[in-house]
């Protein structure tokens, strides 16, 4: 599966900052926070959107197209993005990534419907984090 441009973006100014392969990048300036949440609402609808078809083939039979292991990186790739742009803590990211980053093994459809089951649980985070949200902003 394709990196997600949020992810691209959030790491340019690491890259560009790196001596060895930075400078293309020179000149360009690091995303504000306000840029990096609406970067994030742009792209997150089309993600849950994959999520969701992707759980619907799977309890179907028909996703023959993403392994266990692929979507598991998928949801690693989501909740990672969630983090980095909202700035999570490093005890509430241990804890969600404990959660639903499980080390047992699970089927493809059983990992498709734990990330669509993710995406629920960010909602609910973002809506009680709203405040913190919005300070993130300023």
């Amino acid at each position: 599966m394709r990196k997600s441009i949020i992810t691209a973006l959030l790491l340019l100014p690491l890259i560009a900052a790196s001596p060895a392969v930075g400078e293309g990048f020179a000149g360009y300036p690091p995303l504000t926070a306000e840029e990096r949440v609406e970067l994030y609402q742009q792209e997150a609808p089309q993600r849950l959107a994959q999520a969701q078809k992707m759980a619907e083939q799977a309890r179907n039979g028909t996703l023959d197209y993403a392994s266990a292991k692929q979507i598991r990186s998928a949801l690693q790739e989501d909740m990672e993005t969630w983090r980095d742009v909202f700035a999570i803590g490093s005890e509430h990211w241990d804890a969600m990534r404990h959660e639903w980053l499980v080390k047992r093994k699970l089927s493809a459809e059983e990992w498709a419907e734990r990330r669509v089951a993710w995406f629920a649980a960010r909602d609910s985070w973002m809506a009680t984090h709203r405040s913190s949200q919005l300070a993130l902003l300023q």
